[in-house]
């Protein structure tokens, strides 16, 4: 399984590799059963009812873009892949990968404290 458009290399915020739009890591492994994904919270919202229903998917306690998936059966891959797929589109329309949006959006907002995962 592919998608286009997605790269490879090292995960800035753990040991191991990791999934990447252009600069925006979006997806990487905690271990062979679980996979953390970044999906927009646009696109969280939109599919709410899918992803709250569904006991493989875990919420970060607090307001987040990432959230965890386990899988142990085909079934879950072919589900986590799903996810996976989704937040590739999501995280390829981000605001965030366009250089010159980004810094407008930036000097907008004020400074808030560092956070690890949005």
């Amino acid at each position: 399984m592919t998608l286009d458009g997605v790269n490879k290399k090292k995960s800035r915020w753990m040991d191991g590799t990791a999934f990447y739009i252009r600069q925006r890591e979006f997806a990487h492994f905690h271990n062979n059963q679980e996979i953390d994904v970044r999906l927009t919270r646009s696109y969280q919202e939109e599919y709410s009812s899918l992803l709250v229903e569904d006991k493989r998917v875990k919420f970060r306690e607090h307001p987040s873009q990432w959230l965890s998936i386990k899988f142990a059966t085909t079934s879950d891959v072919d589900y986590a892949f799903s996810i996976v797929d989704l937040a590739s589109k999501a995280n390829r329309l981000h605001p965030g990968l366009s250089r010159n949006r980004r810094s407008q959006t930036l000097r907008k907002r004020p400074r808030a404290g560092l956070r690890f995962h949005e």
